[in-house]
Protein backbone atom coordinates (compact mmCIF):
# COMPACT_ATOMS: atom_id res chain seq x y z
CA UNK A 1 0.00 0.00 0.00
CA UNK A 2 1.42 3.40 -1.15
CA UNK A 3 1.27 6.31 1.66
CA UNK A 4 -0.28 9.60 0.27
CA UNK A 5 1.70 12.34 0.75
CA UNK A 6 -0.01 15.74 0.76
CA UNK A 7 1.99 19.00 0.46
CA UNK A 8 0.55 21.65 1.85
CA UNK A 9 2.22 25.68 0.18
CA UNK A 10 2.37 28.68 2.07
CA UNK A 11 2.68 31.66 0.65
CA UNK A 12 6.04 33.19 2.08
CA UNK A 13 6.91 36.87 0.74
CA UNK A 14 9.49 36.56 -1.73
CA UNK A 15 12.36 38.87 -2.16
CA UNK A 16 11.05 40.89 -4.99
CA UNK A 17 7.69 41.78 -3.22
CA UNK A 18 9.26 42.86 0.08
CA UNK A 19 11.44 45.23 -2.49
CA UNK A 20 8.01 46.25 -4.02
CA UNK A 21 6.70 47.10 -0.54
CA UNK A 22 9.62 49.09 0.59
CA UNK A 23 9.73 51.38 -2.62
CA UNK A 24 5.85 51.86 -2.43
CA UNK A 25 6.41 52.86 1.25
CA UNK A 26 9.56 55.61 0.27
CA UNK A 27 7.52 56.92 -2.50
CA UNK A 28 4.56 57.70 0.21
CA UNK A 29 7.19 59.14 3.15
CA UNK A 30 8.82 61.28 0.02
CA UNK A 31 5.03 61.96 -1.20
CA UNK A 32 4.19 63.19 2.25
CA UNK A 33 7.20 64.61 3.65
CA UNK A 34 7.32 68.99 4.35
CA UNK A 35 9.65 70.68 1.08
CA UNK A 36 12.25 71.67 3.67
CA UNK A 37 13.53 69.74 6.66
CA UNK A 38 16.71 71.59 8.02
CA UNK A 39 19.89 71.32 5.95
CA UNK A 40 18.48 69.15 3.02
CA UNK A 41 17.28 71.11 0.03
CA UNK A 42 19.82 73.36 -2.03
CA UNK A 43 17.38 75.40 -4.25
CA UNK A 44 13.40 76.88 -3.87
CA UNK A 45 11.21 76.83 -6.49
CA UNK A 46 8.27 79.29 -6.28
CA UNK A 47 6.20 78.86 -3.42
CA UNK A 48 8.89 77.10 -1.17
CA UNK A 49 8.60 78.33 1.84
CA UNK A 50 11.75 78.41 4.64
CA UNK A 51 10.77 78.55 8.28
CA UNK A 52 12.73 79.52 11.33
CA UNK A 53 15.83 77.43 11.52
CA UNK A 54 15.23 75.94 8.34
CA UNK A 55 18.07 75.94 5.50
CA UNK A 56 19.08 75.47 1.80
CA UNK A 57 22.90 73.94 1.30
CA UNK A 58 25.00 72.88 -1.05
CA UNK A 59 28.31 71.78 -0.01
CA UNK A 60 29.92 74.64 2.34
CA UNK A 61 27.45 77.47 1.56
CA UNK A 62 23.99 77.79 3.72
CA UNK A 63 21.21 80.09 3.32
CA UNK A 64 19.17 79.82 6.86
CA UNK A 65 15.99 81.93 8.10
CA UNK A 66 17.65 82.67 11.49
CA UNK A 67 15.48 82.91 14.73
CA UNK A 68 15.69 86.63 14.76
CA UNK A 69 14.19 86.91 11.27
CA UNK A 70 17.41 87.56 9.52
CA UNK A 71 18.08 85.52 6.46
CA UNK A 72 21.78 84.96 6.06
CA UNK A 73 23.91 82.82 3.33
CA UNK A 74 26.99 81.21 5.00
CA UNK A 75 29.96 79.60 3.37
CA UNK A 76 32.40 77.78 5.62
CA UNK A 77 30.35 79.25 8.94
CA UNK A 78 31.45 82.72 8.18
CA UNK A 79 28.50 85.36 7.10
CA UNK A 80 28.88 86.65 3.60
CA UNK A 81 25.30 88.28 3.14
CA UNK A 82 22.32 89.04 4.99
CA UNK A 83 18.94 90.81 4.75
CA UNK A 84 19.60 92.62 7.40
CA UNK A 85 15.96 92.27 9.09
CA UNK A 86 16.98 90.85 12.80
CA UNK A 87 14.72 92.11 15.14
CA UNK A 88 12.26 93.33 12.43
CA UNK A 89 10.02 90.11 13.02
CA UNK A 90 9.17 87.66 15.00
CA UNK A 91 10.82 83.88 16.03
CA UNK A 92 8.26 82.65 13.30
CA UNK A 93 9.29 84.23 10.37
CA UNK A 94 9.39 82.74 6.86
CA UNK A 95 11.30 83.08 3.07
CA UNK A 96 8.84 82.61 0.43
CA UNK A 97 10.09 83.00 -3.41
CA UNK A 98 6.51 84.57 -4.98
CA UNK A 99 5.91 83.68 -8.72
CA UNK A 100 6.91 87.40 -9.64
CA UNK A 101 10.09 86.44 -9.00
CA UNK A 102 10.52 88.55 -5.80
CA UNK A 103 11.74 86.80 -2.60
CA UNK A 104 10.04 87.76 0.35
CA UNK A 105 10.36 87.67 4.08
CA UNK A 106 7.55 87.30 6.40
CA UNK A 107 6.83 87.76 10.01
CA UNK A 108 4.70 85.42 12.33
CA UNK A 109 1.65 87.88 12.22
CA UNK A 110 1.92 88.05 7.74
CA UNK A 111 3.64 91.15 7.63
CA UNK A 112 6.25 91.63 4.88
CA UNK A 113 9.56 92.16 6.70
CA UNK A 114 11.55 92.47 3.50
CA UNK A 115 11.57 91.87 -0.08
CA UNK A 116 13.90 91.28 -2.99
CA UNK A 117 14.16 94.33 -5.65
CA UNK A 118 13.01 92.33 -8.67
CA UNK A 119 9.16 91.73 -9.18
CA UNK A 120 8.40 90.74 -12.61
CA UNK A 121 6.01 89.16 -14.57
CA UNK A 122 4.48 86.05 -12.80
CA UNK A 123 6.83 83.44 -14.24
CA UNK A 124 8.39 80.16 -13.10
CA UNK A 125 11.65 81.06 -11.05
CA UNK A 126 13.78 79.51 -9.00
CA UNK A 127 16.58 80.34 -6.10
CA UNK A 128 19.58 78.88 -6.14
CA UNK A 129 23.65 79.09 -5.09
CA UNK A 130 24.78 80.62 -7.95
CA UNK A 131 28.90 81.87 -8.16
CA UNK A 132 30.49 81.53 -5.02
CA UNK A 133 27.64 80.66 -2.49
CA UNK A 134 26.00 83.57 -3.06
CA UNK A 135 22.23 82.93 -4.13
CA UNK A 136 20.37 83.99 -6.98
CA UNK A 137 16.41 84.09 -8.37
CA UNK A 138 16.89 83.15 -12.41
CA UNK A 139 13.46 82.75 -14.54
CA UNK A 140 13.22 79.40 -16.20
CA UNK A 141 11.47 80.78 -18.85
CA UNK A 142 14.71 82.89 -20.30
CA UNK A 143 17.41 81.49 -17.95
CA UNK A 144 18.22 85.21 -16.87
CA UNK A 145 19.36 85.39 -13.37
CA UNK A 146 17.04 88.42 -12.33
CA UNK A 147 18.80 88.79 -8.72
CA UNK A 148 21.68 88.00 -7.14
CA UNK A 149 23.78 88.61 -3.34
CA UNK A 150 26.37 88.57 -5.68
CA UNK A 151 28.66 91.47 -6.49
CA UNK A 152 28.76 91.26 -10.44
CA UNK A 153 32.28 90.59 -10.83
CA UNK A 154 32.62 87.82 -8.59
CA UNK A 155 29.50 85.91 -10.17
CA UNK A 156 29.44 83.49 -12.96
CA UNK A 157 25.95 83.05 -13.54
CA UNK A 158 25.21 86.73 -13.67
Amino acid sequence: MMAMMMISTINIPTRSSTNIFIVCVAALLLIFAPSYSNCSASSMQVGDILNTGDSLVLGSCAMTMATDCDLVVFTEGSSIWDSKTSGKGDNHCQVKLNNDGQLVIISGAGNTVWGSPYQGPNSNYVLEFNGICYIGIRDLSSGQTVWSTCPSDLCINK
